[in-house]
């Protein structure tokens, strides 16, 4: 991995090291799922939820933060739900 950030006073020399804290901005009920299970319906965003005898029903889902081909789900899904990825 490597970092870039300015280093105007010269306070870290090549040879260095160092621990870098991340901050999870995402709730933490974010769920990840596949770009391309969003559907996009006059400006909100579904996704098909699996339920009982392989029967499917829409639900309006939050999107977060798109990361490659997935995007954080940040509220309208259950951890466990499945959700249906093709053919949609």
């Amino acid at each position: 991995m490597r970092l870039v950030f300015p280093n105007d006073n010269q306070m870290l020399k090549a040879g260095m090291s160092g621990t870098v804290r991340v901050l999870n901005a995402a709730p933490s009920r974010s769920t990840l799922a596949p770009y391309k299970a969003v559907v996009e319906q006059l400006g909100e965003f579904f996704v098909y939820v699996v339920g009982d005898s392989s029967k499917v029903s829409q639900r309006k889902v939050t999107l977060g933060t798109q990361i490659g081909p997935n995007v954080l789900i940040k509220e309208g899904l259950q951890p466990g739900e499945s959700i249906v990825v093709e053919g949609v």
